[in-house]
């Protein structure tokens, strides 16, 4: 019995793609979507076929959430501890003086591709949706994170982070952790800077490089 294997026209073609860009997209809108669009009864190529593929798959990815900015602990210094493992010792609590500004790293493990950083400050380059991410690792001491927005400082619009404490017996590196993660709005230039605050009022809170990390997700 001989198969008979369904023909591949051009027409066929186009309306997979137009299928796999989204129902409801006429020719005309895939065409902005795709290198090549086919005419009924025109020869098609499978290196034009491929292409468009590529082309929609590079779409589909730059349209999810994408790491926008991963930084870590900036320069080596003695931890309360002792050790050179931290990159920051803050100052202690106080009522008077707001959290410091954490000192990243001026380079980042990934660097931002719509915004722009420098001095441990993120600059959203398009508006959207980000989720911030914070984690702070201490010593013996925890720290509590906060964000500002547009050098608003400690304010009413700062956005806090939480702390998680074992205590001091535990592993060095395994003791203390000021977490954050906040979904915000931000627009075009809006300026995004991670701060700490000691929770001792005799003593700062040193902050390790290993677990330590200002990070940016685009959402949208």
């Amino acid at each position: 019995m001989t198969r008979r294997f369904p023909k591949v026209t051009a027409a066929s073609v186009l309306l997979g793609l137009s299928l796999g860009a989204g129902v409801g997209f006429a020719a005309t809108q895939v065409s902005s979507l795709v290198p090549h669009v086919f005419s009924a009864g025109t020869p098609i190529k499978a290196s034009e076929i491929n292409a468009n593929f590529a082309a929609l798959s590079q779409g589909i990815q730059a349209a999810g959430p994408k790491l926008e900015l991963s930084v870590g602990g900036g320069t080596a210094v003695a931890c309360n501890s002792g050790p050179a493992t931290c990159f920051q010792v803050t100052g202690i609590a106080s009522s008077t003086t707001p959290p410091e500004p954490v000192n990243w790293s001026p380079t980042p493990s990934v660097a931002p591709r719509v915004g722009t950083y420098s001095n441990g400050v993120y600059t959203a380059g398009a508006a959207g949706t980000y989720l911030i991410d914070v984690q702070l690792n201490s010593d013996v001491i925890p720290c509590a994170p906060s964000v500002e927005v547009n050098g608003g400082g400690f304010d009413g619009n700062a956005l806090l982070g939480v702390t998680a404490s074992y205590n001091n017996t535990q592993p060095t590196g395994a003791r203390h952790r000021g977490i954050l993660n906040h979904v915000v709005t931000l627009n075009a230039g809006d300026a995004v800077r991670v701060r700490c605050a000691s929770t001792s009022s005799a003593l700062g809170s040193g902050l390790f490089i290993n677990g330590s990390f200002f990070r940016i997700v685009k959402l949208s």
